[in-house]
């Protein structure tokens, strides 16, 4: 087989693959939201730090800087059940692969907080995911999301 030959083969190949390729990263992705949702309903701060690699790195509207590592973003889920909320939301708008173990899910998350007098307050705002593969499991080792402002 020649060098053209050769070429061409792989560029058929990802032309055809290329589509499979971002059905799976949505599905990777909405199974993952799943389980953080379902995680997050439990008020499960330890079952959430296990979707997270070793040295993950999370960043909310919440925090000052980054937080780094699965014991520091353990403390955080700890801190953020302190207070009550219910009603978590995760909305993919954008997912895509970046390779065969990596992959990013972007999109939009709501989140209801209970008042003392009144109706739930209800946020929202964007997020990104960056998911990569370790072993059969896919774990999360960048997770950002900010607050919308206000209308």
């Amino acid at each position: 087989m020649n060098v053209r030959t050769t070429t061409s083969a792989i560029v058929f190949f990802l032309a055809l693959t290329a589509p499979v390729l971002a059905q799976d990263a949505k599905s990777i992705a909405d199974t993952e939201n799943q389980k953080f949702i379902a995680a997050y309903k439990k008020r499960d701060a330890a079952a959430l730090t296990a979707l997270y690699t070793k040295d993950a790195v999370r960043f909310t509207s919440d925090t000052a800087k980054p937080v780094v590592g699965s014991d520091n973003i353990l403390k955080l889920f700890q801190a953020e059940f302190s207070q009550p909320s219910e009603n978590l939301t995760v909305a993919s708008t954008e997912t895509r692969s970046l390779g065969a173990d990596r992959l990013l899910d972007a999109g939009v998350w709501g989140l209801d907080i209970p008042q003392k007098s009144g109706p739930a307050l209800h946020v929202t705002g964007p997020y990104i995911d960056i998911f990569v593969r370790q072993g059969s499991a896919w774990l999360i080792q960048t997770d950002g999301s900010g607050v919308a402002p206000k209308p």
